[in-house]
């Protein structure tokens, strides 16, 4: 777990002052007539992080824009968050919330776990040596 939040290479000067990671099934409910109804648990859904914070300073459109670069990108990216292990997420969502003042710029922002980043990047190796090595 990281002290400061961070995605890609943009870190964030504070981290936000609130942080949820949601864990949710998928679950699928047959009825059954004249019987109870069968109930399927088909796996993990991926793991979403959401959260609000603020940016400080007179810089802090521009600290906003730099984050907003990030969310502009395609596909996933390295998500260090001071809640949970590393993963790769998606930037699914960003927005500025409530009023803007000159030093202040409140935001709220979602990721969602990729798990086939997760998948590949517990799959890979080096040989060094003769020896496999995982990444770091």
């Amino acid at each position: 777990m990281a002290n400061t939040m961070q995605f890609n290479g943009f870190a964030f000067r504070y981290n936000p002052r609130k942080i949820e990671i949601g864990y949710s099934k998928t679950v699928k409910i047959i009825d059954m007539p004249f019987s109870a109804p069968i109930i399927q648990e088909l796996g993990v859904r991926p793991r979403v992080i959401k959260g609000e914070g603020e940016l400080f300073g007179a810089d802090c459109i521009a600290q906003f824009e730099r984050l907003q670069a990030e969310f502009l990108r395609n596909g996933s990216g390295r998500l260090l968050s001071p809640l949970c292990p590393p993963m790769y997420a998606f930037f699914t969502a960003l927005k500025v919330i409530g009023e803007a003042g000159p030093l202040l710029l409140r935001y709220a922002f979602e990721f969602v776990e990729d798990k086939e980043a997760e998948t590949s990047m517990n799959t890979q190796y080096a040989v060094v040596n003769g020896r496999a090595v995982m990444p770091s």
